[in-house]
């Protein structure tokens, strides 16, 4: 004879197929969660990379135009009155 009543251990089984589907669900959540943050980790250093990028390409514009309007500006510019 079994130790349960007629009918609860399928309500037992039930219950023991949810908190296994549960412990899946929270399984898969932090995974998510951990892969979520391994991609922004990975897309903010390509942000920084390419922001150094600019940044460096900014700075040499900006040294040859005063290489080059130093030169030019010698004379100086009228100004009106």
């Amino acid at each position: 004879m079994s130790e349960y009543a007629p009918g609860t251990f399928q309500f037992a089984e039930r219950i023991m197929d949810m908190n296994v589907m549960e412990a899946r669900r929270g399984a898969e959540a932090q995974r998510l969660r951990r892969r979520a943050r391994a991609d922004r980790a990975s897309g903010q250093r390509l942000h920084f990379r390419t922001l150094a990028w600019l940044g460096q390409r900014l700075t040499n514009w900006g040294v040859r135009l005063q290489e080059r309007y130093s030169t030019e500006g010698s004379s100086p510019v009228p100004q009106s009155a």
